[in-house]
Protein backbone atom coordinates (compact mmCIF):
# COMPACT_ATOMS: atom_id res chain seq x y z
CA UNK A 1 0.00 0.00 0.00
CA UNK A 2 1.52 3.12 -0.55
CA UNK A 3 2.59 6.17 2.06
CA UNK A 4 0.29 8.80 2.12
CA UNK A 5 1.77 11.71 0.73
CA UNK A 6 4.08 14.28 3.29
CA UNK A 7 2.31 17.56 3.75
CA UNK A 8 4.77 20.96 3.12
CA UNK A 9 5.30 21.13 6.58
CA UNK A 10 6.37 17.60 7.00
CA UNK A 11 8.82 18.50 3.98
CA UNK A 12 9.93 21.98 5.30
CA UNK A 13 11.36 19.79 8.62
CA UNK A 14 13.04 17.30 6.72
CA UNK A 15 14.69 19.31 4.27
CA UNK A 16 15.71 21.54 7.30
CA UNK A 17 16.76 18.62 9.28
CA UNK A 18 19.24 17.64 6.31
CA UNK A 19 20.42 20.97 6.29
CA UNK A 20 21.21 21.04 10.17
CA UNK A 21 22.93 17.46 9.19
CA UNK A 22 24.92 18.54 6.13
CA UNK A 23 26.29 22.07 8.04
CA UNK A 24 27.42 19.75 11.20
CA UNK A 25 29.42 17.41 8.57
CA UNK A 26 31.04 20.83 7.08
CA UNK A 27 31.76 21.96 10.54
CA UNK A 28 33.25 18.34 11.24
CA UNK A 29 35.82 18.69 8.06
CA UNK A 30 36.60 21.64 8.74
CA UNK A 31 37.46 21.10 12.35
CA UNK A 32 39.50 17.72 11.11
CA UNK A 33 41.52 19.57 8.38
CA UNK A 34 42.48 22.71 10.91
CA UNK A 35 43.71 20.19 13.18
CA UNK A 36 45.90 18.42 10.31
CA UNK A 37 46.84 21.75 9.20
CA UNK A 38 48.20 23.27 12.74
CA UNK A 39 49.54 19.80 13.51
CA UNK A 40 51.77 19.63 9.78
CA UNK A 41 53.39 23.25 10.43
CA UNK A 42 53.84 22.28 14.13
CA UNK A 43 55.73 19.24 12.51
CA UNK A 44 57.62 21.03 10.35
CA UNK A 45 58.71 23.71 13.41
CA UNK A 46 59.66 20.82 15.26
CA UNK A 47 61.92 19.17 13.33
CA UNK A 48 63.32 22.37 11.41
CA UNK A 49 67.01 23.99 12.07
CA UNK A 50 65.38 26.56 14.49
CA UNK A 51 63.39 24.00 16.24
CA UNK A 52 64.09 25.32 19.98
CA UNK A 53 63.44 29.01 18.45
CA UNK A 54 60.19 27.72 17.54
CA UNK A 55 59.10 25.95 20.34
CA UNK A 56 56.57 28.31 21.58
CA UNK A 57 54.97 28.58 18.69
CA UNK A 58 54.95 24.75 17.65
CA UNK A 59 53.53 24.75 21.22
CA UNK A 60 50.46 26.80 20.45
CA UNK A 61 49.90 24.96 16.94
CA UNK A 62 49.98 21.41 18.84
CA UNK A 63 47.33 22.72 20.99
CA UNK A 64 44.97 23.97 18.51
CA UNK A 65 45.66 20.57 16.90
CA UNK A 66 44.89 18.55 19.64
CA UNK A 67 41.76 20.44 20.58
CA UNK A 68 40.31 19.87 17.00
CA UNK A 69 40.85 15.90 18.34
CA UNK A 70 44.15 15.03 16.00
CA UNK A 71 45.71 12.23 17.84
CA UNK A 72 49.27 12.90 16.86
CA UNK A 73 49.42 16.31 18.58
CA UNK A 74 47.78 14.92 21.55
CA UNK A 75 50.48 12.09 21.51
CA UNK A 76 52.93 14.96 20.77
CA UNK A 77 51.72 17.17 23.55
CA UNK A 78 51.73 13.67 25.96
CA UNK A 79 55.18 13.53 25.45
CA UNK A 80 56.45 17.04 25.29
CA UNK A 81 54.66 17.52 29.26
CA UNK A 82 56.56 14.16 29.94
CA UNK A 83 60.02 15.42 29.20
CA UNK A 84 59.05 18.92 30.14
CA UNK A 85 59.94 19.94 26.92
CA UNK A 86 58.50 23.54 25.99
CA UNK A 87 56.72 23.52 29.83
CA UNK A 88 57.11 22.25 32.91
CA UNK A 89 57.24 18.31 33.59
CA UNK A 90 53.74 17.54 34.37
CA UNK A 91 52.87 13.99 34.65
CA UNK A 92 49.37 14.65 35.24
CA UNK A 93 48.91 16.53 32.25
CA UNK A 94 50.57 14.24 29.99
CA UNK A 95 48.74 11.48 30.80
CA UNK A 96 45.81 13.23 30.48
CA UNK A 97 46.86 14.10 26.82
CA UNK A 98 47.85 10.48 26.00
CA UNK A 99 44.50 9.28 27.08
CA UNK A 100 42.70 11.46 24.49
CA UNK A 101 44.87 9.98 21.28
CA UNK A 102 45.00 6.07 23.36
CA UNK A 103 41.15 6.97 23.32
CA UNK A 104 41.39 6.98 19.36
CA UNK A 105 43.31 3.95 18.77
CA UNK A 106 47.03 5.44 19.07
CA UNK A 107 49.31 2.62 20.11
CA UNK A 108 52.54 4.85 21.04
CA UNK A 109 49.81 6.57 23.43
CA UNK A 110 48.71 3.23 25.04
CA UNK A 111 51.82 2.21 25.60
CA UNK A 112 53.16 5.32 27.55
CA UNK A 113 49.67 5.15 28.90
CA UNK A 114 50.00 2.06 30.36
CA UNK A 115 53.14 2.89 31.77
CA UNK A 116 51.53 5.84 33.78
CA UNK A 117 49.07 3.14 35.30
CA UNK A 118 51.76 0.55 35.65
CA UNK A 119 54.24 2.98 37.93
CA UNK A 120 51.79 5.50 39.13
CA UNK A 121 52.19 8.06 37.44
CA UNK A 122 49.89 10.77 36.86
CA UNK A 123 47.38 8.10 37.31
CA UNK A 124 46.75 5.99 39.99
CA UNK A 125 48.41 3.10 39.96
CA UNK A 126 46.22 0.15 38.00
CA UNK A 127 48.25 -2.90 37.03
CA UNK A 128 44.79 -4.51 35.20
CA UNK A 129 44.52 -0.71 33.25
CA UNK A 130 48.52 -0.90 32.44
CA UNK A 131 47.91 -4.01 30.88
CA UNK A 132 44.53 -3.86 28.61
CA UNK A 133 46.21 -0.65 27.51
CA UNK A 134 49.75 -2.33 26.49
CA UNK A 135 47.45 -5.27 24.86
CA UNK A 136 45.86 -3.19 22.93
CA UNK A 137 48.84 -1.85 21.77
CA UNK A 138 50.37 -5.22 21.30
CA UNK A 139 47.41 -5.90 18.71
CA UNK A 140 48.17 -3.29 16.94
CA UNK A 141 51.42 -5.13 15.98
CA UNK A 142 53.48 -2.64 18.53
CA UNK A 143 56.55 -5.09 19.37
CA UNK A 144 57.72 -3.36 22.67
CA UNK A 145 53.93 -3.59 23.31
CA UNK A 146 53.86 -7.53 22.48
CA UNK A 147 56.84 -7.69 24.76
CA UNK A 148 55.13 -6.19 27.88
CA UNK A 149 51.99 -7.98 27.59
CA UNK A 150 54.46 -11.43 27.51
CA UNK A 151 56.00 -9.85 30.99
CA UNK A 152 52.49 -9.08 32.46
CA UNK A 153 51.45 -12.79 31.74
CA UNK A 154 54.94 -14.24 33.10
CA UNK A 155 54.56 -12.49 36.26
CA UNK A 156 50.78 -12.45 37.14
CA UNK A 157 50.89 -8.80 36.80
CA UNK A 158 46.95 -6.99 36.31
CA UNK A 159 46.17 -10.75 34.39
CA UNK A 160 46.72 -14.33 35.89
CA UNK A 161 49.61 -15.60 35.45
CA UNK A 162 49.99 -17.82 32.02
CA UNK A 163 53.25 -19.25 30.96
CA UNK A 164 51.82 -20.31 27.34
CA UNK A 165 50.24 -16.81 26.66
CA UNK A 166 53.66 -15.29 28.12
CA UNK A 167 55.96 -17.31 25.59
CA UNK A 168 53.57 -16.72 22.83
CA UNK A 169 53.41 -12.57 23.55
CA UNK A 170 57.35 -13.00 23.64
CA UNK A 171 57.54 -14.86 20.52
CA UNK A 172 55.36 -12.31 19.04
CA UNK A 173 57.68 -9.48 19.81
CA UNK A 174 61.23 -11.70 19.10
CA UNK A 175 59.75 -12.19 15.47
CA UNK A 176 59.12 -8.03 15.58
CA UNK A 177 62.98 -7.82 16.48
CA UNK A 178 62.77 -6.76 19.95
CA UNK A 179 66.20 -8.17 21.34
CA UNK A 180 65.08 -8.63 24.68
CA UNK A 181 61.96 -10.90 23.65
CA UNK A 182 64.74 -12.61 21.38
CA UNK A 183 66.96 -12.80 24.74
CA UNK A 184 64.20 -14.48 27.00
CA UNK A 185 62.99 -16.50 24.09
CA UNK A 186 66.49 -18.18 23.65
CA UNK A 187 66.38 -18.67 27.81
CA UNK A 188 63.25 -20.55 27.47
CA UNK A 189 64.70 -22.89 24.61
CA UNK A 190 68.05 -23.19 26.58
CA UNK A 191 66.20 -24.12 29.74
CA UNK A 192 63.40 -26.10 28.62
CA UNK A 193 61.04 -23.04 30.26
CA UNK A 194 57.62 -23.49 28.61
CA UNK A 195 58.75 -25.00 25.38
CA UNK A 196 61.02 -28.38 24.74
CA UNK A 197 64.44 -27.75 25.70
CA UNK A 198 66.25 -27.19 22.33
CA UNK A 199 70.13 -26.21 22.46
CA UNK A 200 70.01 -25.19 19.04
CA UNK A 201 66.99 -23.01 18.62
CA UNK A 202 67.99 -21.18 22.16
CA UNK A 203 71.40 -20.39 19.80
CA UNK A 204 69.44 -18.97 16.97
CA UNK A 205 67.25 -16.65 18.90
CA UNK A 206 70.31 -15.48 21.33
CA UNK A 207 72.07 -14.73 17.67
CA UNK A 208 69.56 -12.62 16.68
CA UNK A 209 69.36 -10.74 20.12
CA UNK A 210 73.51 -10.76 20.16
CA UNK A 211 73.48 -9.42 16.71
CA UNK A 212 71.29 -6.16 17.86
CA UNK A 213 73.89 -5.78 20.44
CA UNK A 214 72.47 -7.28 23.47
CA UNK A 215 75.93 -7.84 25.71
CA UNK A 216 73.90 -10.61 27.68
CA UNK A 217 72.96 -12.29 24.54
CA UNK A 218 76.58 -12.03 23.22
CA UNK A 219 77.73 -14.03 26.44
CA UNK A 220 75.03 -16.70 26.28
CA UNK A 221 76.40 -17.20 22.70
CA UNK A 222 79.90 -17.97 23.71
CA UNK A 223 78.56 -20.23 26.66
CA UNK A 224 75.96 -22.37 24.59
CA UNK A 225 78.36 -22.82 21.64
CA UNK A 226 80.73 -24.35 23.62
CA UNK A 227 77.81 -26.86 24.52
CA UNK A 228 76.16 -27.26 21.21
CA UNK A 229 80.39 -28.17 20.27
CA UNK A 230 81.07 -30.72 22.82
CA UNK A 231 81.36 -34.21 21.59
Amino acid sequence: MPSPPKSKRTLRTLSKAASTVEQQRSSEVQHRTSGETNFRVAHALATGGNAKKNQQRTLVLLRKAARANHREAQYALGTWAIYGIGMRRDMTKAAAWLEQAANQGHPLAQFDLAVCYEKGEGRTKDMQRAYALYRKAAKQGDAESCFEVGRHYYFGLGVRRSLKKALQWTRNAAQANHREAQYDLGRAYEFGEGVRKNLRVALSWYGRAAAQGDPDAKKAVRDLRRKVQKP
